[in-house]
């Protein structure tokens, strides 16, 4: 990428090509993958959701094992669920909805027919089922149902039914299962509260008649289930139970149980059986949450996420998967525990083979020949781990990611991420940083509590240095030239932790400071080396470059004492915070100047926030030249002027999972006209942020031309130019997109030119298009914008 010459980008700006204000979010492109969430089986091919990534694979029509990689499909939000719909394969991808993807242009790619957006930024759609031509959602409030059409390619939305009360705001629709005349759904309450046991369970509706009547509701008071299925040949439905520690933090058990619903509005509980035998007590984690399940001539393969159990001999404190046989309508039969590793979400079964969706493993394929035995590991096709932050130098990025270390990409086109290099220890990175000179990396590691410095090219590890004893939560992290800063939860206090690199192969720890329990906390750097600490109640500046780390300038948080600052950014000299005022009015942003020295002055604000304080906080703020950057957990990522704040662009994010606290947002930071945005599922998505800066493909518009006139602008499926001009006998029109890309290219000849001409744009993305004519009497350019 380079920058247009001076008088090309004041040529383009006047007759409109990319006359956007600075600071708007051009979308360029994102890495892939992620742990593996949910896998399907189809035909030959393995559907994996990888973090926000449909990756596909072949398998051996022999014998089923994984052969090799064939395409993906890059997504907004973390996929949740699949279904197969004839030829067609169905995707719930959170808060970004569900999507229609047609099979017959593989191997080469999967095309999407249809997509179909929650109705509002609370909703997300988490789980599928399928009767017909009738699609059912689980939501995250509410289920929903839905008419396919594979030949007009949409989704129509039938009905919505069992909105959940908003006494419980933590109440998930979890998971749900079709089958003849009878839908059922799971809800979750996270909590064992008499209000949250009358909702927990299981619904089974009648899908036979309008608005789904309810036909029973089975309550369900130990655990939280997260899914249903049906049984194949009985009428059996089967219920994976949850796990207590979401309500009970020393219980991480779960259970599995079968009703039998020949009458459905009368079910009975004929078996129950509990999930993780080997007595691990683990606060919080869920070792035993049965997830997911594939039901083969009924019998039932159930993803357990760890699930240590004492069942299988071969392995007893590893995680398991369960395997039952239901033999009729009152006899369900444990088989085996088989291994799987941590942390598994979903199974897929075919010729013997079982490919387990997996946190750390990716897909593990496990031979079923030897499930009497325990079964047989084949091994693991990594997908990519979390993503818990990173860093940019040049064309490299840098990607902490949860149980793989870290993975190194080429962005020469940001559009297009490469993959070059990671870290061969694959464990907890959870921040990731250059250094100055761009030669090494320097990892924040939750799995040893120890910082690690890498050599950038080979990714081998050079030196380390041990932090704690204890486990270390690493919150966020900058480096300048050799110096590491990181903000550590450790214990029951946070810490700003700086470590000195200058010798590569012996790190230390120079500097400490330990802050409250509970109290907010950001960090960020400037380029001659001011540390900016940001807490409750004030705003700091450290000498990061000296060796006592001395204090430069403080100022409190304004209006007052009892309000408290959030987040911040720097751009130079100005500093942008986050305040949530005792005085509602007085939220926003505020403007601070660093004189270099020792003083820190309010000049501005409060500007107001994109989105209201009281409804929520931003978690993240970054700056650079052309604009300010705000990030939040449920409400997208905001670009505002630097002027006076306002707002110039919006995305919407992928945003939390289940709870509002879970996951989301990791960092955000922008680097030569480019923003990056960290998210858990996401990966990293990247954002052109300078309205100018664009590729070469561009740079054929000549100055002094001509402007066009288009409309409709904004268009949907096509739009009409005119010729301005209204003489010359042949000329051509271009398509050109934000990255400098001819998307299309018309010639157009013996043309009356009194009449416009109808460019069709109905295959293209939504986004900004350049136009350039090309005839005998000039150049003309213009800008559309497709919705």
């Amino acid at each position: 990428m380079k920058k247009i010459f001076f008088t090309t980008i004041l040529s383009c700006l006047f007759v409109g090509v990319f006359s956007q204000p600075a600071g708007i979010l051009n979308y360029a492109g994102s890495t892939t993958g992620g742990g593996c969430y949910t896998i399907k089986y189809w035909n030959d091919h393995l559907f994996a959701g990888a973090g926000n990534t449909v990756m596909v694979y072949n398998t051996s029509p022999v014998n089923g094992n994984i052969t090799n990689f064939l395409c993906e499909k890059r997504l907004v939000s973390n996929i949740t669920d699949m279904r197969m719909y004839g030829t067609y394969l169905l995707v719930s991808a959170n808060h970004d909805g569900i999507y229609m993807f047609g099979t017959s242009s593989l191997p080469s790619s999967l095309t999407t027919e249809a997509h179909y957006l929650p109705d509002s930024l609370s909703e997300a759609a988490y789980n599928l089922a399928v009767k017909g031509d009738t699609l059912f959602v689980a939501y995250k409030r509410k289920m929903a149902a839905f008419t396919m059409d594979t030949v007009a390619h949409t989704f129509t939305l039938i009905s919505r039914f069992g909105q959940l009360p908003s006494s419980l705001p933590n109440a998930r629709v979890r998971g749900c299962d079709a089958k003849g005349n009878l839908v059922a759904y799971t809800v979750c309450t996270y909590s064992t509260s008499a209000a949250a046991d009358a909702y927990t369970g299981v619904y089974i509706v009648n899908a036979a008649q309008p608005n789904y009547p309810l036909l029973n509701y089975h309550t369900q008071t130990f655990a939280d289930p997260d899914d249903v299925i049906f049984g194949k040949n009985t009428n059996l439905l089967h219920v994976l139970g949850g796990t207590e520690s979401y309500a009970v933090p020393t219980n991480p058990t779960g259970i599995f149980y079968s009703l039998d619903i020949s009458n459905p509005s009368t079910p009975v509980q004929i078996f129950t059986d509990t999930i993780g035998k080997f007595n691990v007590t683990i606060p919080y984690i869920q070792i035993c949450d049965p997830m997911k399940a594939e039901n083969i001539n009924d019998t039932i393969y159930v993803a357990c996420l760890g699930a240590p159990d004492t069942m299988n001999t071969t392995n007893p404190a590893n995680g398991h998967t369960y395997v039952y046989k239901a033999l009729s309508n009152t006899t369900v039969t444990p088989l085996n525990s088989i291994y799987a590793g941590l942390w598994h979400f979903d199974i897929a079964v075919n010729k013997k083979k079982m490919y387990i969706a997996s946190e750390w493993y990716g897909i593990k394929t496990v031979d079923l020949t030897t499930m009497a035995t325990g079964g047989t590991d084949l091994g693991n096709r990594l997908t990519g781990g979390w993503n818990k932050g990173g860093d940019r130098y040049g064309n490299k990025l840098v990607q902490a990611n949860e149980g793989y270390g870290f993975r190194m990409y080429d962005i020469s086109d940001p559009s297009a991420p490469v993959f070059l290099n990671a870290d061969s220890t694959n464990q907890f990175c959870w921040g990731a940083n250059f250094s100055g000179d761009g030669q090494y990396v320097y990892g924040d590691y939750y799995s040893s509590n120890d910082l690690r410095v890498f050599n950038s090219n080979s990714c081998q590890l050079v030196g380390s240095a041990d932090a704690y004893v204890a486990f270390v939560d690493p919150r966020r992290s900058r480096s300048w030239h050799n110096k590491k800063v990181s903000i550590y939860h450790v214990g029951f206090a946070d810490n700003i932790i700086v470590a000195d690199a200058t010798v590569p192969a012996a790190p230390v720890f120079e500097y400490q400071r330990v802050y409250n329990l509970g109290e907010t906390l950001d960090l960020a750097l400037d380029t001659v080396g001011n540390m900016y600490i940001l807490r409750d109640d004030s705003l700091t500046v450290y000498d990061l470059a000296g060796s006592s780390h001395g204090l430069k300038a403080k100022i409190v948080v304004p209006p007052g004492t009892t309000s408290n600052f959030v987040t911040l950014a720097v751009w130079k000299d100005t500093i942008y915070a986050v305040v949530d005022a005792a005085l509602p009015a007085n939220d926003g942003i505020y403007k601070f100047y660093f004189n270099g020295t020792n003083a820190l002055t309010l000049i501005g604000g409060p500007y107001p926030l994109p989105v209201q304080m009281g409804i929520e906080p931003p978690k993240y703020a970054a700056a650079d030249s052309f604009g300010v950057y705000l990030v939040y957990q449920d409400h997208g990522l905001y670009a505002l002027a630097h002027s006076n704040l306002s707002q110039t662009g919006y995305y919407r994010h992928g945003m939390e999972y289940f709870r509002d606290v879970d996951y989301g947002p990791q960092d955000l930071y922008a680097k030569g006209g480019i923003l990056f945005l960290h998210e858990y599922f996401g990966q990293t998505s990247m954002f052109y942020t300078d309205s100018s800066e664009i590729l070469t493909g561009v740079s054929a518009i000549q100055p002094g031309s001509v402007g066009l006139v288009l409309y409709p602008n904004p268009a949907h499926t096509s739009f009409k130019v005119i010729n301005p001009f209204n003489y010359g006998d042949i000329y051509s029109i271009d398509l050109i997109d934000i990255f400098g890309r001819t998307v299309r290219s018309i010639e157009v000849r013996d043309h009356d030119l009194s009449e416009p001409v109808e460019i069709n744009m109905s295959d293209l993305a939504p986004g900004t298009y350049c136009v350039r004519m090309n005839t005998s009497a000039g150049v003309c350019v213009g800008k559309v914008v497709k919705e």
